[in-house]
């Protein structure tokens, strides 16, 4: 482009020098940005996080990246954000962090969706942080980028039993056990989940495939398959323990005194404060 430009007469110079400018100018924020994205890279592998994350939020404050001027048309600033955003949430993951983990990870899924191990990531930091719907959601939507990835589907089972979602756990069970009829935490949830609830087997039966094994007994290492689901069995007896526990009420004062010592008076002060509670005015609920 810039020889066409030179041999064109009629053209400025100045005005190719302009159009020329801001591409290197780009490249070169580009590539510096990149260059330190690839020392983040060296001091993780080397266990320095520390100073990896440093260099990742650098990359992500470059000029290449932090200019919101215009939007992203290249795809290695989009990549570069993307990885750094990544990188953070799977360090700050390993660290124990789930809440930053999660912040990191969702930003980067913003960026870009279609990472199965992005979302299985997103779904084990929510778990930890006991967002049990969020960790549901991430570990389908990474299903639903690759419908074999195993880690995804043997969490969302464990996720849907501690939800009580037996019916979805046991069709995605049943697509489990067409790979690995010998799963063992499956089996062990099965009989939890039919031990609470044995008219499940008749309710989710037409729902199977004709052959279906899911809910037969089929023999499996019982130690074994306790020790796989007692994580999941204790967070939900908590969780069902939390939700039957009485919240205590809010003790509300009248908004409006009576006026006078009358009945009529306190059944004015009274509606005022029932209008004032149903317009959202108070909670019913302490905190």
């Amino acid at each position: 482009m810039s020889r066409i430009a030179a041999l064109n007469d009629e053209e400025p110079t100045q005005l190719s020098t302009g159009e020329i400018q801001p591409v290197i100018t780009r490249e070169a924020q580009e590539d510096a940005a990149y260059q330190q994205y690839t020392e983040a890279l060296r001091l993780q592998a080397a266990g320095d996080d520390d100073g990896a994350d440093v260099l990742f939020r650098a990359v992500l404050a470059s000029p290449a990246l932090a200019d919101t001027a215009e939007p992203d048309t290249s795809g290695m600033a989009r990549l570069l954000r993307y990885t750094c955003h990544k990188n953070l949430g799977s360090g700050a993951l390993r660290r124990g962090q789930h809440e930053a983990a999660l912040a990191g990870l969702l930003t980067a899924a913003a960026i870009d969706d279609s990472d199965v191990t992005l979302w299985y990531k997103v779904g084990v930091a929510a778990y930890r942080c006991g967002r049990y719907h969020q960790a549901r959601s991430a570990f389908k939507q990474g299903l639903a980028c690759s419908p074999g990835h195993w880690p995804c589907m043997d969490s969302l089972v464990s996720v849907l039993y501690l939800l009580n979602d037996f019916e979805e756990c046991v069709l995605r069970l049943s697509a489990a056990f067409r790979r690995d009829p010998q799963y063992t935490r499956g089996r062990a949830l099965v009989d939890l989940m039919l031990k609470e609830q044995p008219s499940l087997r008749d309710t989710m039966r037409p729902f199977l495939p004709d052959g279906d094994s899911t809910l037969s007994g089929r023999e499996y290492d019982p130690a074994a398959g306790e020790r796989l689901t007692k994580e999941t069995v204790t967070l939900r007896t908590q969780r069902r323990e939390q939700q039957r526990r009485p919240r205590p009420l809010a003790s509300l004062s009248l908004s409006r005194p009576p006026a006078a010592a009358s009945w009529e008076e306190v059944g004015r002060s009274l509606l005022h404060l029932y209008k004032h509670v149903t317009d959202g005015g108070a909670a019913l609920v302490s905190a």
